[in-house]
């Protein structure tokens, strides 16, 4: 660290900032600033600087929310799903990266099941509402591709990952690769598409939901295999 760098909380910053700026106008030729501008500047910039969350509509009441991220101190936050409905709302999922597509009610999206940023990389999908719960589908995805391609499902189980989830015509599109392609410095990643009908999509997450262990992220109940 540079010697003399100053590091504030972000209450000292904004204390300095009120000092500079009546500084500033001092210099200006001001003997003083009136303080009822000087609190309406100071809560302008807290009232910025504060506001964590946005609102993104996905489609079908579903909405992204970022939360926690700090323009000024470089946090990029964190993505959550939201669903309203019927005047109420709930929280599908506390971790969601990349897209999410939606149809009829129902949602497909990546998320990561802890808070390692590495789900940003090595994302899981989902599903909901099945079972009223999120319920994870890779390894569902995983076994529908190798039976596709007539591989036997132990073979590459565990193997992918899928992100760019699209969905066109009834017809979910997600992209694929080997989890440990992606985690090796200097590899280059080969992709592979894969076409899912929708309804195929939900017999893999009424299966998984079926025969699935619920766990818990972050009070969220979810289903995986």
């Amino acid at each position: 660290m540079p010697t003399g760098a100053l590091i504030m909380l972000p209450g000292e910053s904004l204390a300095w900032f009120g000092f500079a700026l009546t500084r500033v106008a001092r210099g200006a030729g001001m003997r003083t600033m009136p303080r009822k501008l000087i609190i309406i500047v100071l809560l302008v910039l807290c009232s910025s600087c504060g506001r964590d969350d946005s609102d993104i509509p996905v489609g079908d009441g579903y909405y992204r929310r970022l939360v926690g991220a700090q323009s000024l101190f470089h946090i990029p936050g964190n993505g959550q799903l939201w669903h309203e409905q019927g005047g109420g709302r709930r929280m599908v999922w506390p971790y969601v990266v990349l897209r999410q597509v939606t149809t009829n009610g129902v949602v497909v999206f990546n998320g990561g099941l802890t808070d390692d940023r590495g789900w940003r990389l090595n994302p899981a999908i989902f599903v909901f509402p099945i079972s009223n719960a999120p319920v994870e589908i890779t390894e569902g995805v995983t076994r529908y591709y190798a039976d596709k391609n007539g591989w036997p499902y132990e073979r590459v189980k565990g193997v992918y990952v899928y992100d760019s989830i699209s969905l066109t015509n009834g017809v979910v599109g997600v992209r694929g690769c080997g989890v440990s392609v992606l985690e090796s410095p200097g590899s280059i990643p080969r992709w592979t598409r894969i076409s899912i009908p929708i309804e195929q999509l939900m017999e893999i997450a009424r299966a998984t939901a079926k025969n699935g262990e619920r766990k818990q992220y972050r009070g969220v109940t979810y289903i995986i295999q």
